[in-house]
């Protein structure tokens, strides 16, 4: 990436990826498993629900890896080495406590922005959980009865981080302080879409806000790419760990996280 019009050329795929497959694919895919729900018979509502999170997300993660191949093969991306790359056994220590700490800060941040939303005080934040893409990710994270949602979701979470750690960051790495500032709003704003309003998104989006700059950080700093996939996974297996203390709290009015 040294003459000007790669340089132009590499993030505006990155955001053009990005785009199609948020924007486009996450809605065909929200399509195909509605038909899915509208034509499914079960003997149970919950059991629909639960196929359907697994079927969304699925069809979800294999566009976004189609989205991602597309993007390391058109931009000519060093993937294998981007991911594994300086890996040595100091990162894995540092996984755990760098999920928790980004845990806190991010319910820090979503407490704080609650404070300030009222309709979402009383327990309606926890309601506002329940809708959404985070709805189906919340079910499959907490749905021990289809053997595939681990794999799936560890695929969804590790193509994602490909795409905004890897792809986008090496499409920006010239600027550094670019790199990490453009990937880090696109990462913020995508959590957004497919929510019924940007109230529903507060916790995905506060999470976002702590975790696309210092993923970011850390791979342009020289992480292999597989430290954050698994610091976003355990981040994530311990927001879903954390969820049934929240239910807990869900009918406490002098409850606001």
């Amino acid at each position: 990436m040294t003459d000007a019009s790669t340089i132009l050329f590499a993030p505006l795929a990155f955001l053009a990826g990005t785009s199609l497959y948020y924007l486009v694919l996450t809605r065909v895919a929200d399509s195909f498993v509605m038909q899915l729900w509208l034509r499914r018979k079960a003997v149970s509502r919950a059991s629909v629900e639960d196929l359907f999170a697994v079927v969304n997300i699925g069809v979800a993660a294999v566009f976004q890896i189609v989205v991602v191949a597309g993007l390391i093969a058109l931009l000519d991306i060093p993937i294998l080495s981007l991911l594994v790359e300086g890996a040595d056994l100091w990162w894995l220590l540092l996984v755990l406590p760098l999920a928790v700490a980004e845990l806190s800060l991010a319910s820090m941040l979503a407490g704080v922005a609650l404070a300030f939303t009222p309709e979402m005080q009383s327990g309606g934040w926890r309601l506002m959980m329940d809708a959404g893409w985070l709805r189906s990710f919340l079910k499959m994270g907490a749905n021990g009865r289809h053997g595939t949602a681990p794999v799936i979701l560890l695929v969804y979470i590790a193509a994602e981080e490909i795409l905004f750690r890897g792809v986008g960051i090496w499409c920006l790495a010239s600027v550094p302080a670019v790199a990490i500032t453009m990937t880090s709003l696109v990462f913020v704003a995508v959590q957004c879409v497919g929510m019924p309003s940007w109230r529903h998104a507060i916790f995905p989006v506060a999470g976002a806000v702590v975790m696309g700059p210092t993923h970011a950080w850390l791979v342009l700093s020289g992480a292999p790419l597989l430290f954050p996939i698994v610091v976003h996974l355990t981040f994530f297996i311990a927001a879903v760990a954390t969820a049934p203390h929240l239910d807990r709290q869900r009918d406490n009015p002098e409850f606001l996280p």
